[in-house]
């Protein structure tokens, strides 16, 4: 038995690096559509590719900089802390060429990035797909990752936020059912619209929101107000400045907190899916204009990330404005956090609402730049289209002022 020892550990060996070739020989479809490893299947593969990345740095480079470092100026460029896919390349598994970021797809999350190699690796031999070994995360405002009690700060002001929110929630809506006892019809509609305006800057305080206003909200006598639209961080900032009847979608009803919070202003649910609902929400829009009570639209239809212009308008609310012949207030919004590595503070396209929601929390300070443009009033004889080109055309133009650049 001394003299097969030897042996033994020999053989089995052997056939343990003959089971890992054939695992790393059938690679496994990602869900983002790259192929990882079949050596890294299992429940901790994302551990795994972390800790490839930080001991396999050296081997991407030949000098030691790794794609998507601030030292790399051939693909993607951006600091390694700020969110990234970084793509190494793996001989026999994953393809070499100039890697690089891929474009920033139209609706989708901007912040992540692909790599995809040319099929060949850095040696000359075959690769079969690409491989995504990190994906680091640096929300807005957080601390980097060393640091846990950056993090644990983070995760408590998240809590304390929320529960703060809730409070809040609670204390407004006792408010709400007692001032409208008595009172019906209009009168609670208005009543509403008021009280929407106290939540709405109570909950800024908690959330530490600064809003500038560039403009005297004064002058404007009532009517209908439209703005560009970024997501739900626009209810909360214009609700604060005006007394506001919304005109949301009906699939707002189910969000958290915001969706009882627009309820309680007996919004004008907006559904697209039956034209009977659409008829009987443009009448209620233009009754409610005629009792001189402010009403928001996003005339947009969809929220976007507010750094490249203004989508077509939809002539349909200002349907109501030339039935009412009220005065229309457009409104230019835009979000920062101070900080440049912050995340989206816009949510549109696929990006998740409440993954979202969470990482706003944890901001320590977020501002909104709301502009009061000149107010625009219906010329006799007007279409809704042709008002609502109109009204599209004034806030281009103040918005390419505004942001420097082409909004196109």
């Amino acid at each position: 038995m001394r003299v097969r020892m030897p042996q033994l550990f020999e053989s089995l060996s052997d056939r343990r690096a003959e089971k890992i070739d054939r695992r790393r020989e059938a690679p496994l479809p990602d869900r983002r559509g790259a192929v990882l490893p079949g050596a890294l299947r299992g429940r901790d593969r994302r551990h795994k590719l972390r800790g490839l990345c930080r001991t396999l740095s050296d081997r991407c480079a030949p000098d030691g900089a790794v794609q998507g470092s601030p030292d790399d100026s051939s693909g993607g460029g951006g600091a390694l802390h700020r969110l990234r896919l970084l793509s190494v390349h793996l001989p026999g598994v994953g393809g070499g060429g100039e890697g690089g970021y891929g474009a920033r797809r139209r609706g989708a999350d901007p912040r992540r990035r692909s790599a995809q190699g040319s099929g060949e690796n850095g040696d000359g031999t075959a690769g079969n797909g690409r491989v995504s070994v990190l994906r680091m995360e640096r929300e807005a405002g957080m601390i980097p990752v060393g640091d846990r009690s950056g993090m644990v700060k983070h995760y408590i002001r998240r809590i304390v936020r929320f529960w703060k929110v809730v409070w809040w929630f609670i204390v407004s809506s006792i408010r709400v059912h007692r001032d409208q006892k008595g009172r019906s019809g209009w009168d609670a509609v208005a009543c509403s619209a008021w009280h929407a305006r106290e939540w709405a800057r109570g909950s800024a305080r908690i959330f530490n929101f600064e809003i500038e206003v560039h403009g005297d909200p004064q002058q404007f006598p009532g009517g209908l107000i439209v703005s560009n639209h970024q997501g739900y961080l626009d209810i909360l900032t214009h609700a604060a400045i005006f007394p506001i009847r919304f005109a949301p979608k009906m699939e707002m009803r189910k969000w958290p907190v915001l969706g009882p919070f627009v309820a309680q202003s007996r919004p004008i649910w907006i559904n697209r899916t039956s034209r009977q609902k659409s008829k009987e929400a443009a009448d209620e829009m233009i009754a409610t204009l005629e009792h001189k009570i402010n009403l928001l639209v996003y005339p947009e239809g969809t929220s976007t990330d507010g750094e490249h212009g203004l989508l077509p308008f939809k002539s349909t609310p200002f349907e109501a404005a030339v039935e009412a012949g009220c005065r229309i207030q457009p409104l230019l919004t835009f979000f920062s956090s101070g900080d440049p590595n912050a995340y989206p503070l816009a949510w549109f396209g696929h990006a998740a609402l409440f993954p979202h929601i969470w990482r706003i929390l944890g901001l320590s300070h977020v501002k909104a730049d709301v502009y009061i443009l000149p107010v625009v009033e219906p010329v006799p004889g007007e279409n809704r289209k042709e008002l609502a080109a109109r009204v599209h055309e004034l806030m281009c133009a103040e918005y390419k002022r505004i942001k420097g650049h082409d909004e196109t």
